[in-house]
């Protein structure tokens, strides 16, 4: 931390103040084919200074922010942050307290396992070795491997520091006949590279792409069971975890409530869901000791056989709620559920693994455009494509079983085959 800026920072006049330094070094490689087309190397520092204004009777706060450059003077600092003060007293939201230091607690962690050309080597290499085909192959990609030094002070005294690694991944695979050629997107984030887990997918991703060259159209089946084998399904646990939040609970915009089962249809015999904050997790971008508000981070269960424990969320919102002691979560855990792979496929089913879009929406509601599909009916297994799954995943929890076996999705640990049954399936053509 630059000590003039420090001191300027101090002396604004502020009534709080917080400061979040960013120092990133980091290798980038894009590729055609295999052939490196361009590489450049980064270093760069970003720091934000925000500032904070209660009124005169101390029951309200205001805040404003902004980047402000460590190579400039005094001055400017100075001119800047007279500027933020100002707009910062503008504001007119309810008082709250920013976090204080604990002195038992670490002040610094690193979370950096091998220097970034390390991991950049690491996806180099896998590239090469991925098998390929005359007829499926890699049409380009791009790499990204970085390491992140964040610090964080506020007026409280609260000075910490980590280092975190991260690295992006981004693929296009190709896929031809004799008549057409079709391109998958495929990306990975994580903390470094998981040649298993992504040697496996890209292979799997160019099996997709010949299927999706022979599909037949997806069937009209009503409510139907699906099966989500892909990353897409983190969505469905995302939406749980948002929904725990401090920051969703006090704006309205979930009913959650601690010890309330979140389950209508608790009896019908599915999975109960259990969503636990992670503070590491192998191979994840956003393992840390802090978060943005200079909370520690920590283990904790916050939904538990779909019974809400606690909440997370930002210190603004915990406070409006009375939760002193929360955080902001960076890896989950949804635990694996009761059941074997091949439990869940005993019956009929549709596994959609591309879709256009998918989404789940702030109510629950989901829906996703069908670009392949594995219709599983009898003994057979008909790729499909075109149509629509669409439902209520508060609605459809009480159907929800999932598999014992979990897969990683960067800062996402769920289980790797997640079930719903009576999903709305819109096809393209009647059964």
């Amino acid at each position: 931390m630059n000590s003039e800026l420090l001191e300027t920072v101090k002396q604004a006049g502020a009534d709080a103040w917080e400061i979040h330094e960013n120092k990133e070094t980091g290798w980038e490689f894009y590729f055609i084919r295999h052939n490196l087309d361009q590489n450049r190397a980064v270093n760069v520092t970003h720091t934000f200074v925000k500032l904070y204004k209660r009124s005169e009777d101390g029951k309200r706060i205001g805040s404003a922010q902004a980047e402000l450059a460590p190579t400039s003077s005094k001055e400017v600092w100075a001119a800047e942050l007279q500027k933020l003060l100002k707009a910062a007293s503008l504001g007119t939201a309810e008082n709250y307290e920013l976090v204080s230091g604990d002195e038992n607690a670490p002040a610094s962690a690193d979370f950096v396992r091998e220097p970034i050309e390390g991991m950049a080597s690491d996806f180099i290499t896998m590239m090469k070795e991925i098998p390929q085909t005359a007829t499926e192959d890699i049409n380009s990609y791009e790499i990204f491997t970085k390491v992140s030094e964040v610090s964080y002070w506020n007026s409280n005294g609260v000075s910490l520091t980590q280092k975190v690694p991260s690295s992006f991944l981004e693929v296009i695979v190709d896929a031809r006949n004799e008549s057409h050629e079709i391109e998958l997107y495929r990306s990975y984030q994580g903390g470094g590279c998981d040649r298993a887990m992504v040697g496996d997918d890209l292979q799997r991703a160019m099996a997709m792409g010949r299927d999706r060259l022979h599909t037949e159209p997806t069937p009209k089946l009503g409510t139907y069971p699906v099966v989500f084998t892909t990353g897409d399904a983190v969505s469905f646990y995302n939406f749980f975890l948002q929904q725990l939040s401090a920051d969703a609970v006090y704006g309205k915009m979930s009913q959650f409530t601690i010890g309330k089962n979140i389950c209508a249809d608790d009896a019908a015999g599915g999975d109960r869901l259990t969503i636990r904050a992670v503070k590491e997790l192998a191979n994840s971008s956003a393992n840390a000791l802090f978060d943005a508000d200079g909370a520690l981070i920590r283990d904790e269960t916050l939904l538990e056989d779909n019974i809400p424990v606690h909440f997370w969320g930002s210190r603004q919102f915990a406070q409006y709620l009375g939760l002193q002691d929360t955080f902001r979560v960076g890896n989950f855990a949804a635990a694996g559920g009761t059941h074997e792979d091949a439990d869940l496929a005993k019956e009929d089913y549709l596994e959609p693994v591309e879709f256009s879009d998918f989404q789940v929406e702030g109510n629950g509601d989901f829906f996703g455009e069908i670009r392949l599909a594995y219709w599983h009916h009898g003994s057979e297994v008909t790729p499909v494509s075109g149509g629509s799954v669409s439902g209520n995943v508060l609605k459809l929890l009480g159907t929800l079983t999932m598999s014992k076996h979990q897969k990683q999705y960067d800062h996402a640990l769920i289980p790797a085959w997640t079930r719903l049954d009576g999903v709305t399936v819109s096809g393209v053509e009647n059964r």
